[in-house]
């Protein structure tokens, strides 16, 4: 299930925001280079703003409309989705 697979902490921040301003979210994906898996889902991943891929794991951090949160979690190669806060 999608929503499983956003953090409750994610979720709770996006609704939070409550408007169309993306928000900052890591995706962890099962296998591959997350730029690449987006852009076969997204096209040019024109609807979002990709700030890094990680070199350790398979995760991309990125600046995602809230509405199209749930969209990527559908996505079979995605893991996880949280979002991406300062540490």
């Amino acid at each position: 299930m999608a929503s499983d697979k956003v953090s409750p902490r994610a979720r709770s921040l996006i609704a939070e925001a409550a408007g169309p301003e993306p928000v900052p979210v890591i995706i962890k994906f099962k296998t591959g280079r997350g730029r690449d898996v987006l852009r076969a889902q997204f096209g040019e991943v024109s609807v979002l703003n990709i700030r890094q891929d990680f070199s350790m794991v398979p995760a991309t951090a990125v600046d995602v409309p809230p509405d199209r949160i749930d969209e990527i979690a559908e996505m079979e190669d995605v893991e996880q989705v949280w979002f991406d806060e300062y540490v």
